[in-house]
């Protein structure tokens, strides 16, 4: 009863942080809202933004975290609530799912309090919200199929392939590593078999794998269009031209694993937490109780095998995929205490007892963090998000990325923020990338540039042809990207809130060229013309 207790108070409090603050540091998060607005208003006819985009469901497995989302922004009225509150339910699950796979496993399932602390890991701070979805949704999918591989049973093969067809359509890391992991799984459970009866027996059980395996079928099937169709090609090219595929060195995976699984702000409190999580996870896995017998006990180990193969075998990079491989560090962290048989008694209960202390420290630095990265990079930029016209199209131009709280740029997408309340249209947008689910309609798509993700070098804007395209200029830094009336409309400063400046386009009012070519933001007319 306690560890149920102190279980249920580790889930809420990992949670609790994602309400501490109106904006969360989450880079991408912005953009995931824009879509969960997107699919809520998909048939409003009022929406400003009707027309613009279009979904792209060929070429994308992202869409059921959207959809869903949708759903809960249609019902409480807010992309960004409903987005809030999916996200929450995500960090309820971390502890629950893994306790699921453990008692499917029938390990120790005290052992779920080292889910709750996972949840914030690198790839949430990145903002890749449907990867971090289908952490838990893996683990509760493994622990159905471990329960179909001991017991077969027809309503439960329909139900892990409608979980598979789901799992496709969250992250295709995780539909991987599930269906490794199922196969794994089932061949443990069989090749268990045919040791008790006889070695000429792995034929007809090889044969029963694959009949129990068939509910794989249908999401394998979709997965194949999928490829067939370019979907991996994120860049939108073909995986047959050079260079579309990207792989790190093993040293680089190895050194860039705890990175992902525990490295998330700048202050040193996470690595703290960290530390006492593996400290207490090696005393567990020290004391060894006593050693179960039967085919569990021997194919425990096998999710977290599957996930460190993922983990090394996946590239980097596919076009303009990234992070594909290092964000599995979460899943082969979540994996390992599988491998632990705890002691019964107090002995056991110290270092559980110190794993539930290191998540509620992590959840209370996280709350800590989050709040001081509002209040120092943003303070009130409600308000200049606010004073955008609805419906009118935003450019964010982050000349300052960084931020001395994170190790990412948390800020790069906020004026789709802007987007997801009053429609319109926000740049820089992944809807620009063929693999996100929504995309721009022909015509509608800002100007083009040849860089992928040029919203990281906001340098490249010009004001000729993106300031003619655009309303408003959210801009941050110390670079005023009007400062020399470069050729193109005229704008005005509205407004300012720390590092960002809003500046809004003067209709009809126009700066004429100048005697030398316009190289951006970043360099002065003076200076330019100064060359010889």
């Amino acid at each position: 009863m306690t560890f149920r207790w102190l279980l249920r108070v580790c889930a809420v409090a990992t949670v609790a942080p994602l309400w501490c603050a109106r904006m969360l540091p989450f880079a991408d998060m912005p953009e995931q809202v824009a879509v969960i607005a997107t699919l809520r208003h998909l048939w409003d006819p009022a929406w400003p933004a009707r027309g613009v985009f279009e979904l792209a469901l060929g070429k994308s497995q992202y869409v059921l975290y959207h959809a869903v989302g949708a759903v809960l922004a249609a019902v409480v009225g807010s992309a960004e609530l409903g987005n809030r509150i999916l996200l929450t339910l995500v960090g309820l699950a971390f502890p629950f799912a893994f306790r699921s796979l453990l008692r499917a496993l029938e390990r120790d399932e005290r052992l779920a309090l080292f889910g709750a602390p996972l949840f914030w890991s690198r790839p949430l701070t990145m903002g890749f919200l449907p990867y971090v979805a289908s952490v838990p949704a893996v683990a509760w999918a493994l622990a159905l199929a471990v329960r179909q591989a001991r017991e077969p049973r027809r309503g439960r093969a329909f139900a892990l392939a409608a979980i598979a067809l789901g799992l496709f359509y969250l992250h295709v890391d995780a539909y991987v590593l599930f269906v490794v992991a199922a196969i794994a799984l089932r061949g443990g459970f069989g090749a268990a078999r045919v040791h008790e009866e006889e070695p000429q027996a792995w034929r007809r059980e090889a044969a029963r794998g694959a009949r129990e395996l068939v509910w794989l079928v249908p999401s394998a099937a979709l997965a194949v269009v999928w490829l067939a169709r370019g979907g991996a090609a994120a860049g939108g090219g073909s995986l047959d031209e050079p260079g579309q595929i990207h792989y790190r060195p093993l040293e680089q995976l190895i050194a860039e694993y705890p990175t992902w699984s525990h490295d998330i702000w700048r202050s040193h409190v996470d690595e703290a937490c960290a530390i006492a999580l593996w400290i207490a996870f090696g005393v567990l896995l020290v004391q060894r109780g006593p050693r179960k017998d039967g085919v569990l006990s021997r194919i425990a180990f096998v999710p977290l095998a599957c996930a460190a193969l993922v983990y090394f075998a996946l590239p980097y990079s596919v076009g303009a995929g990234v992070m594909l491989n290092v964000r599995i560090a979460v899943f082969v962290t979540l994996f390992a205490p599988l491998l632990i048989e705890p002691l019964p008694g107090w002995r056991s209960a110290v270092p559980l007892a110190a794993v539930a202390i290191a998540s509620l420290g992590t959840a209370a630095n996280a709350a800590f963090e989050v709040r001081r990265v509002e209040r120092e990079d943003l303070g009130a930029i409600d308000r200049l998000i606010d004073r955008m016209e609805p419906g009118k199209r935003v450019l964010t131009l982050p000349f300052h990325l960084t931020s001395p709280r994170t190790h990412w740029a948390p800020w790069t997408f906020l004026g789709s923020y802007h987007y997801a309340r009053t429609g319109g249209l926000a740049a820089y947008s992944f809807s620009e990338l063929p693999h996100w689910p929504t995309r721009f309609r022909a015509g509608q798509e800002p100007p083009h540039k040849p860089t992928l993700f040029w919203t990281f070098d906001a340098c490249q804007f010009r004001n000729a042809t993106d300031g003619a395209f655009f309303d408003y200029v959210l801009a941050r830094g110390n670079v005023d990207p009007f400062r020399d009336a470069p050729p193109g409309p005229r704008w005005r400063r509205v407004d300012a809130e720390r590092e960002f400046v809003l500046y809004a386009k003067e209709p009809g009012d126009e700066s004429p060229a100048w005697t030398v070519d316009d190289r951006g933001p970043c360099e002065s007319r003076r200076s330019l013309e100064s060359l010889p």
